[in-house]
This record gives C-alpha cells, structure tokens and sequence, in this order.
C-alpha cells in the first residue's frame, strides 16, 4: 500500500474516534435531543456525560468501557470514586460527574416516594421493593 493510502486509511480511523464526525443521528447528543433519553444505551447516555473520550476512544466507548468494568450503572454507583478514576481516560472531573449524576437519579427516586397507608403487609413489602431495589 502507498504511503498516501496508509495515511488516508489512518485518518478515517482517526476520524471515526471524534462523535462530532459521525452521522447526526448517531451522536449521543443529538440523539437524546431528537428522541429523547430513553432512546439512548446506557454507554450513549454515559457519553452524554462524559463529554469527551481520550485519545483514540469516543466518549461513547470510554462509556463502554467504563459499563464492561462495573456491569452496569448500579456497579457504577458502587464504585469508589477511584476505581473510577482508575479506568484509562478518566480523572477527577468526569469520575466526578458521573457520581453526580447517578446521586441526582438517586435524590429524584427518594423525592418521588410519597407518604401511603399500607393496610396490609403485602403492601409494604411491595413498597420497600420499589423503593429500594436498584
């Protein structure tokens, strides 16, 4: 292969890396405005918060990355902030934003909870699921 071709193919990957090259319709952003949340992966909505990825990685995938690690967003919010911070790409602000975040959805969930009468046990156990399973 020439060289001109190998730089060529090297910028495409290269290009690829950065969401703002994508098509508008799969930017995690974009998306979310055009669909809404619920639209998105757990990694697009991760990306959403993340902002930006690190050399050679989207948001996206550190978003990816980041779910492979911990399982899922509730292994996320199990995390100590530096196991986080211990994930390739990550540093103090983003670890920090996503544990905000996660701690919003938590506080939202806990102002939801409304005062009920619970005539039987069933109810309350009923309750106490919902409110306190991830």
């Amino acid at each position: 292969m020439a060289e001109a071709e190998k730089l060529s193919e090297k910028k495409k990957s290269s290009d690829r890396q950065w969401i703002k090259n994508w098509p508008e319709s799969e930017r995690p952003r974009e998306k979310h405005c055009l669909l809404g949340p619920e639209a998105l992966s757990d990694g697009e909505l991760l990306a959403v918060l993340l902002r930006i990825g690190k050399t050679g990685q989207s948001a996206e995938d550190l978003g990816r990355q980041i779910l492979t690690k911990f399982d899922d967003i509730s292994g996320i919010d199990r995390a100590h902030f530096e196991e986080l911070r211990a994930v390739s790409g990550m540093g103090h602000a983003k670890a920090a934003q996503l544990k905000a975040a996660i701690e919003i959805g938590k506080r939202v969930r806990m102002q939801n909870v409304r005062p009920q009468h619970f005539d039987h046990a069933s109810k309350w156990r009923t309750f106490i699921r919902k409110t306190f399973t991830c």
